[in-house]
């Protein structure tokens, strides 16, 4: 019998093992301490003057985690909120017990209304785009959040109209960098150029008890290109690479680039006569399962070709990338040797470092002998045959007269 009603006190907890020996506090109260929001002051009434501690629990009673304060007997009745700074986004009330000296409760608690500490709704971003120049514009929206407890004692009117800070990671670095000196009444903002893998994003103005934020990943690219240096006119020019895109990793202090192959990426090749021309997309490929690709394409004469990775927005789908263009390389072409043959497919050099390779030489082995020239020795070879026929003869027949 005495072992069950061990077990028993044990799963009661100390709350039941000790009778409450003093009255509840009443009429437990939350207000701002000034229109600056930045202290919350709690009172209470109380009957004598006893010790009291002073936590922060859940709507339905259980603890919040947030370490209690206590208020010495002989004080006001009278203290600042646990935690304040420190919680944002939570539904809560304050807990007043009395308590001994021993820190053992002696009373049931009186609570405060319930209240939330919700920052600002989360902004949502919309648009996230890539361009050739290297900057990134993106956009976003106001979030939207119901108030999970309509008029409590420490709510304060939502700012407008609302304003945010737009921001972009560092590279290297574990960490962000505000793109304007103060908040801005915007929904769009253009992040300059810079070196990629970043995140683009944007945060709220705080208010009176944290900010919110969004970010998105803009993804760098790479790609490497092997462009033939020389050409025969109208013959095959061949285009061999291979694309990459670059993802941010990060450990809480450096940030790194990851290099994974850019299955289907989308890629242009482009040519211009000189460099005082526009580019022109002369042939498009997309790259394998495994980032390389190869394209090809009718030569018309001398040209430069360069091999271009477009921009990608952010899609439901996939992350935005980044533009890439390699080097503009100078394919010099040669006319067709005269009769056929020729020089069809000219052994490639690299159009930029780590290119991939490229295609074979011409068709088949040695040149044909062919026109004018070969016309001459011909003749001249015929000549010395006959030439040696007639003094073939005229020695027999001096051999037949002396012998």
């Amino acid at each position: 019998m005495l072992g069950n009603l061990v077990v028993a006190f044990a799963l009661a907890g100390p709350s039941a093992l000790l009778a409450p020996t003093q009255a509840a506090p009443t009429n437990v109260t939350v207000a701002w301490a000034s229109a600056a929001h930045d202290a919350v002051v709690v009172t209470w009434d109380e009957t004598g003057d006893v010790r009291n501690r002073v936590e922060l629990v859940n709507p339905d009673g259980s603890p919040s985690g947030v370490a209690a304060l206590t208020v010495e007997a002989g004080q006001p009745n009278r203290s600042a909120l646990p935690g304040f700074g420190a919680i944002y986004n939570f539904d809560l009330q304050v807990a007043v017990s009395v308590v001994d000296e021993d820190d053992q409760v002696i009373s049931a608690q009186g609570l405060s209304p319930v209240f939330d500490t919700n920052a600002p709704p989360q902004p949502v971003i919309e648009t996230v785009v890539p361009r050739e120049d290297g900057t990134v514009a993106f956009s976003w929206r106001p979030g939207a959040e119901a108030d999970t407890t309509p008029g409590d004692p420490l709510d304060v009117p939502a700012e407008t109209p609302v304003r945010f800070t737009p921001f972009v990671s560092y590279s290297s670095l574990n960490d962000f960098e505000a793109l304007t000196p103060a908040p801005v009444a915007v929904t769009s903002f253009v992040v300059p150029d810079r070196e990629k893998p970043i995140r683009v994003g944007v945060r709220t103005t705080p208010n009176e008890w944290s900010f919110n934020g969004e970010s998105a990943p803009v993804d760098g690219t790479r790609v490497t290109a092997t462009i033939p240096k020389k050409v025969t006119i109208g013959a095959k020019l061949t285009v061999t690479g291979k694309a990459v895109h670059l993802t941010r990793a990060c450990d809480p202090g450096v940030c790194w680039a990851e290099e994974h192959d850019d299955a289907g990426r989308l890629l242009r090749l482009q040519a211009r006569a000189n460099a005082k021309s526009a580019w022109q997309t002369v042939a498009t490929t997309r790259a394998r399962a495994d980032g390389t690709f190869t394209v090809s394409v009718k030569s018309p004469g001398t040209r430069d070709y360069r091999v271009v990775a477009p921009p990608v927005a952010r899609t439901a789908d996939q992350e935005a990338k980044a533009y890439f263009a390699t080097p503009a390389t100078t394919t010099k072409a040669k006319p067709p040797a005269t009769g056929g043959g020729g020089y069809n497919e000219p052994e490639p050099e690299p159009g930029t470092a780590g290119g991939t390779g490229g295609t074979g030489g011409g068709d088949g082995g040695g040149l044909p002998i062919t026109g004018a020239p070969a016309a001459a020795i011909a003749l001249t070879g015929g000549l010395l045959i006959a030439f040696g026929a007639v003094f073939l003869r005229l020695g027999r027949r001096r051999t037949s007269v002396t012998g």
